[in-house]
Formats: structure tokens, sequence, C-alpha cells
């Protein structure tokens, strides 16, 4: 089984920085050290620290993604994390 390196999101609604318009996000998949840098972040400012490591896009402009672009690109993150549980299947039962 191959293991997804990124993800590129379609925005519903492009946002502007830097100069250029952006219609797309790409995220790369998550590594332990990403995960130790958002852990003391709670709640939606954790999600937006998370989406800004792994696209390289400024906390200012995940801040201007409509909120359901972020809220797909949420459902993305949960399957990076997701995805070997499903993959793996259950474990196995004790008898």
């Amino acid at each position: 089984m191959t293991i997804q390196q990124s993800v590129t999101h379609q925005l519903l609604i492009p946002i502007t920085f830097e100069g250029k318009e952006h219609t797309t996000i790409t995220l790369q998949r998550p590594k332990t050290k990403d995960l130790q840098a958002i852990d003391k972040k709670e709640g939606v400012e954790q999600t937006i620290a998370m989406i800004a490591r792994l696209s390289g896009w400024p906390h200012e402009a995940i801040s201007e993604l409509d909120i359901n672009d972020l809220s797909s690109i949420g459902e993305i993150l949960e399957s990076f994390i997701k995805r070997r549980d499903t993959s793996t299947g259950k474990p196995p039962q004790n008898s």
C-alpha cells in the first residue's frame, strides 16, 4: 500500500495573499514534530497552526479561509491520522 504524502484541496472560495490568488491548498503529511509544535494550542487555533505548518501558508491566510474550506481541510487532517487505523484493520480480539 502506498501512503499519500500530500493532499490538495480545491478551495470553495479562493483567497488572495502575497499578491496571488490561491484556489487550492496542499497539505503535506504531518510528522511527529508537527504534532509537538501545536500541542499547547487548543481548538481552532490548533487546527490553524497545523494547517499553516503543513501547507506553508501564513497564519493570516489560513484565518481568511471560508469556514466550509476550514471544515474540509480539518477532515483531511483527521484522515492523515485515521488512515493508518483503517488500513491495518481492527486489532485482534482477546479470546
